[in-house]
Protein backbone atom coordinates (compact mmCIF):
# COMPACT_ATOMS: atom_id res chain seq x y z
CA UNK A 1 0.00 0.00 0.00
CA UNK A 2 1.35 3.35 -1.15
CA UNK A 3 2.33 6.13 1.21
CA UNK A 4 -0.83 8.55 -0.54
CA UNK A 5 -3.07 5.45 0.18
CA UNK A 6 -1.90 5.31 3.86
CA UNK A 7 -2.41 9.36 4.70
CA UNK A 8 -5.47 9.26 2.89
CA UNK A 9 -6.82 6.65 5.13
CA UNK A 10 -5.16 8.27 8.27
CA UNK A 11 -7.63 11.55 7.34
CA UNK A 12 -10.20 9.66 6.61
CA UNK A 13 -9.85 7.85 10.02
CA UNK A 14 -9.32 11.40 11.93
CA UNK A 15 -12.46 12.56 10.54
CA UNK A 16 -14.80 10.16 11.01
CA UNK A 17 -13.47 9.74 14.30
CA UNK A 18 -14.03 13.83 15.22
CA UNK A 19 -17.85 13.42 14.77
CA UNK A 20 -18.40 9.79 16.09
CA UNK A 21 -19.58 11.26 19.19
CA UNK A 22 -17.91 8.53 21.38
CA UNK A 23 -16.13 9.25 24.69
CA UNK A 24 -14.80 7.21 27.14
CA UNK A 25 -17.73 7.88 29.61
CA UNK A 26 -20.66 5.95 30.09
CA UNK A 27 -23.12 8.26 29.52
CA UNK A 28 -21.72 8.85 25.37
CA UNK A 29 -20.64 5.07 25.39
CA UNK A 30 -24.48 3.98 24.61
CA UNK A 31 -24.05 5.95 21.34
CA UNK A 32 -22.23 2.77 20.35
CA UNK A 33 -25.19 0.64 19.89
CA UNK A 34 -27.88 2.46 19.39
CA UNK A 35 -31.00 0.91 18.33
CA UNK A 36 -32.34 1.78 14.74
CA UNK A 37 -36.09 1.65 16.42
CA UNK A 38 -34.27 4.59 18.64
CA UNK A 39 -35.23 6.91 16.06
CA UNK A 40 -35.39 10.17 18.93
CA UNK A 41 -31.95 9.87 19.52
CA UNK A 42 -30.56 8.81 15.89
CA UNK A 43 -31.91 12.30 14.51
CA UNK A 44 -30.56 14.24 17.41
CA UNK A 45 -26.86 12.18 16.74
CA UNK A 46 -27.30 12.82 13.16
CA UNK A 47 -28.08 16.98 13.78
CA UNK A 48 -25.22 16.62 15.90
CA UNK A 49 -23.01 15.29 13.61
CA UNK A 50 -24.01 17.88 10.98
CA UNK A 51 -23.55 21.25 12.94
CA UNK A 52 -19.93 20.08 13.96
CA UNK A 53 -18.87 19.34 10.31
CA UNK A 54 -19.95 23.17 10.22
CA UNK A 55 -18.12 24.28 12.60
CA UNK A 56 -20.40 24.76 15.29
CA UNK A 57 -20.33 23.93 19.07
CA UNK A 58 -23.63 24.35 21.42
CA UNK A 59 -23.71 24.02 25.29
CA UNK A 60 -26.82 22.74 26.41
CA UNK A 61 -28.05 24.33 29.69
CA UNK A 62 -30.49 21.65 31.67
CA UNK A 63 -31.20 24.05 34.33
CA UNK A 64 -35.19 22.77 33.76
CA UNK A 65 -37.71 25.24 34.10
CA UNK A 66 -35.83 27.85 36.46
CA UNK A 67 -32.80 28.22 33.76
CA UNK A 68 -29.79 29.49 34.95
CA UNK A 69 -29.55 32.36 36.57
CA UNK A 70 -25.76 33.59 35.04
CA UNK A 71 -26.69 32.63 31.74
CA UNK A 72 -25.79 36.21 30.15
CA UNK A 73 -22.29 35.98 32.07
CA UNK A 74 -22.06 32.34 30.93
CA UNK A 75 -23.17 33.50 26.76
CA UNK A 76 -20.08 35.44 27.23
CA UNK A 77 -17.64 33.30 28.32
CA UNK A 78 -18.46 31.16 25.87
CA UNK A 79 -18.63 33.13 23.13
CA UNK A 80 -14.67 33.49 22.47
CA UNK A 81 -14.66 29.40 22.11
CA UNK A 82 -17.23 29.71 19.12
CA UNK A 83 -19.27 27.85 21.84
CA UNK A 84 -23.21 28.56 21.68
CA UNK A 85 -25.63 28.51 24.68
CA UNK A 86 -29.12 26.63 24.56
CA UNK A 87 -31.51 26.17 26.70
CA UNK A 88 -32.80 22.51 27.40
CA UNK A 89 -36.01 21.69 27.73
CA UNK A 90 -36.83 18.93 30.55
CA UNK A 91 -39.04 16.20 28.78
CA UNK A 92 -42.56 15.77 30.52
CA UNK A 93 -43.49 12.91 28.43
CA UNK A 94 -41.30 9.71 27.56
CA UNK A 95 -41.54 7.47 25.10
CA UNK A 96 -40.54 3.23 25.54
CA UNK A 97 -37.59 2.91 23.57
CA UNK A 98 -36.46 6.67 22.88
CA UNK A 99 -33.68 8.51 24.44
CA UNK A 100 -33.76 12.27 24.91
CA UNK A 101 -31.40 14.69 24.79
CA UNK A 102 -28.44 12.71 22.59
CA UNK A 103 -28.11 16.14 21.23
CA UNK A 104 -26.78 17.59 24.21
CA UNK A 105 -24.56 14.52 25.05
CA UNK A 106 -23.08 14.77 21.93
CA UNK A 107 -22.17 17.94 21.60
CA UNK A 108 -20.75 17.44 25.27
CA UNK A 109 -18.87 14.80 24.49
CA UNK A 110 -17.13 17.15 21.72
CA UNK A 111 -16.40 20.13 23.81
CA UNK A 112 -14.80 18.04 26.23
CA UNK A 113 -12.64 16.24 23.45
CA UNK A 114 -11.87 19.94 22.60
CA UNK A 115 -11.68 21.74 25.47
CA UNK A 116 -11.08 18.96 28.58
CA UNK A 117 -13.56 17.12 31.07
CA UNK A 118 -13.43 20.45 33.74
CA UNK A 119 -14.01 23.01 31.07
CA UNK A 120 -17.38 23.63 31.07
CA UNK A 121 -17.81 23.46 34.89
CA UNK A 122 -15.18 25.99 35.46
CA UNK A 123 -16.87 28.39 33.20
CA UNK A 124 -19.82 27.47 35.07
CA UNK A 125 -17.84 28.35 38.21
CA UNK A 126 -16.61 31.99 36.65
CA UNK A 127 -20.04 32.78 35.59
CA UNK A 128 -21.90 32.50 38.43
CA UNK A 129 -19.56 33.95 40.89
CA UNK A 130 -19.61 36.69 38.18
CA UNK A 131 -23.60 37.05 38.63
CA UNK A 132 -23.74 36.89 42.52
CA UNK A 133 -21.29 40.07 42.80
CA UNK A 134 -23.38 41.80 40.70
CA UNK A 135 -26.57 41.15 43.07
CA UNK A 136 -25.29 41.07 46.33
CA UNK A 137 -28.46 43.10 47.69
CA UNK A 138 -31.08 40.20 46.26
CA UNK A 139 -31.56 37.58 48.80
CA UNK A 140 -31.51 34.37 48.01
CA UNK A 141 -33.39 31.11 49.43
CA UNK A 142 -32.80 27.86 49.90
CA UNK A 143 -33.24 26.81 46.04
CA UNK A 144 -30.18 29.33 45.34
CA UNK A 145 -27.93 29.25 48.17
CA UNK A 146 -24.88 26.24 48.30
CA UNK A 147 -24.51 26.29 52.21
CA UNK A 148 -27.69 27.58 54.26
CA UNK A 149 -27.50 30.24 57.37
CA UNK A 150 -26.01 28.37 60.55
CA UNK A 151 -26.97 29.01 63.93
CA UNK A 152 -24.29 28.43 66.69
CA UNK A 153 -24.12 24.67 66.91
CA UNK A 154 -25.91 23.68 63.32
CA UNK A 155 -24.16 20.38 62.03
CA UNK A 156 -22.60 21.72 58.81
CA UNK A 157 -22.93 18.69 57.14
CA UNK A 158 -26.50 18.95 57.42
CA UNK A 159 -27.80 21.44 55.01
CA UNK A 160 -31.69 20.87 55.74
CA UNK A 161 -34.09 23.87 56.74
CA UNK A 162 -35.91 21.06 58.47
CA UNK A 163 -32.43 20.62 61.15
CA UNK A 164 -31.08 23.50 63.24
CA UNK A 165 -29.51 21.51 65.71
CA UNK A 166 -28.07 24.20 67.46
CA UNK A 167 -31.10 25.94 67.60
CA UNK A 168 -33.00 23.05 68.86
CA UNK A 169 -30.68 22.36 71.60
CA UNK A 170 -31.13 26.10 72.57
CA UNK A 171 -34.68 26.00 72.97
CA UNK A 172 -35.18 22.62 74.70
CA UNK A 173 -33.07 24.11 77.21
CA UNK A 174 -35.28 27.41 77.86
CA UNK A 175 -38.79 25.71 77.01
CA UNK A 176 -40.86 24.90 79.90
CA UNK A 177 -44.25 22.56 79.63
CA UNK A 178 -46.92 23.65 81.61
CA UNK A 179 -49.21 21.02 83.14
CA UNK A 180 -52.15 21.54 80.84
CA UNK A 181 -49.78 20.41 77.48
CA UNK A 182 -50.34 17.68 75.58
CA UNK A 183 -47.31 15.44 74.88
CA UNK A 184 -46.84 13.43 71.40
CA UNK A 185 -48.41 10.45 71.38
CA UNK A 186 -45.68 8.90 69.25
CA UNK A 187 -43.03 9.49 66.77
CA UNK A 188 -45.69 9.90 63.75
CA UNK A 189 -47.38 12.67 65.74
CA UNK A 190 -46.64 16.37 65.02
CA UNK A 191 -45.62 19.17 66.93
CA UNK A 192 -43.46 21.77 65.50
CA UNK A 193 -43.30 25.90 64.87
CA UNK A 194 -42.54 26.95 61.02
CA UNK A 195 -40.65 30.15 61.00
CA UNK A 196 -39.73 32.75 58.68
CA UNK A 197 -36.57 33.61 58.66
CA UNK A 198 -34.03 36.44 56.99
CA UNK A 199 -30.44 36.58 58.08
CA UNK A 200 -28.27 39.00 56.67
CA UNK A 201 -24.98 39.23 54.67
CA UNK A 202 -23.64 40.05 58.52
CA UNK A 203 -25.38 37.10 60.05
CA UNK A 204 -28.10 39.11 61.76
CA UNK A 205 -31.56 37.49 61.77
CA UNK A 206 -35.32 38.39 61.83
CA UNK A 207 -37.83 36.06 62.28
CA UNK A 208 -41.92 35.79 61.81
CA UNK A 209 -43.86 33.14 63.47
CA UNK A 210 -45.83 31.42 60.74
CA UNK A 211 -47.62 28.96 62.10
CA UNK A 212 -47.70 26.10 64.73
CA UNK A 213 -48.51 22.61 63.55
CA UNK A 214 -49.91 19.93 65.48
CA UNK A 215 -51.33 16.30 64.83
CA UNK A 216 -52.33 13.88 67.64
CA UNK A 217 -51.62 10.19 65.98
CA UNK A 218 -54.20 8.62 68.33
CA UNK A 219 -56.75 11.24 69.33
CA UNK A 220 -56.73 12.64 65.50
CA UNK A 221 -56.72 16.54 67.07
CA UNK A 222 -54.67 18.61 64.58
CA UNK A 223 -55.85 21.57 67.37
CA UNK A 224 -54.18 20.84 70.71
CA UNK A 225 -52.15 22.88 72.52
CA UNK A 226 -52.50 25.90 70.39
CA UNK A 227 -52.47 28.20 73.68
CA UNK A 228 -50.22 26.35 75.40
CA UNK A 229 -47.74 26.93 72.27
CA UNK A 230 -48.17 30.54 72.19
CA UNK A 231 -45.26 31.66 75.07
CA UNK A 232 -43.06 29.68 73.52
CA UNK A 233 -43.16 32.58 70.86
CA UNK A 234 -40.76 34.51 72.35
CA UNK A 235 -38.16 32.52 73.51
CA UNK A 236 -37.90 31.29 69.72
CA UNK A 237 -38.10 34.63 68.46
CA UNK A 238 -35.65 35.96 70.98
CA UNK A 239 -33.30 33.22 70.18
CA UNK A 240 -33.37 33.66 66.73
CA UNK A 241 -33.04 37.30 66.45
CA UNK A 242 -30.02 37.99 69.24
CA UNK A 243 -27.84 35.55 68.45
CA UNK A 244 -25.15 35.93 65.80
CA UNK A 245 -25.58 33.77 62.51
CA UNK A 246 -23.06 31.87 60.11
CA UNK A 247 -24.86 33.91 56.81
CA UNK A 248 -25.91 31.54 53.68
CA UNK A 249 -23.16 31.66 50.92
CA UNK A 250 -23.16 31.30 47.76
CA UNK A 251 -19.52 30.19 45.77
CA UNK A 252 -16.75 32.37 48.19
CA UNK A 253 -19.62 35.22 48.88
CA UNK A 254 -21.66 35.77 52.27
CA UNK A 255 -25.68 36.45 51.03
CA UNK A 256 -28.70 37.81 52.01
CA UNK A 257 -31.02 34.77 52.88
CA UNK A 258 -34.40 33.96 53.33
CA UNK A 259 -36.29 30.47 54.54
CA UNK A 260 -38.53 28.72 56.41
CA UNK A 261 -37.24 26.79 59.27
CA UNK A 262 -38.74 24.19 61.90
CA UNK A 263 -38.59 23.90 65.65
CA UNK A 264 -40.11 21.02 67.39
CA UNK A 265 -41.72 20.38 70.19
CA UNK A 266 -42.05 17.55 72.39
Amino acid sequence: MSTHVLFKLLILVIAISSVSCHSSDKKAGRFDNIAQTDTTCLKELEAARKDFKEGKLFYCNNAGFVGLRCENEMVELLDPYNITFKNSSPVCIRFEGQTEHCYCYCMKDQIENKYGKTFIDSLLYIADSTYISKHLDDTFDYTQWDEKPFYPGDKKSDNSNMNHSGLQADFDKLARYPDNYEYKADSTSMAMVKVHLKVDAFGNAKAEVVEFIFWNSKTKKDDFNKEVYKPFEKIILTLIEKTKWAPAKIKSFTIKSEDEIFIAFK
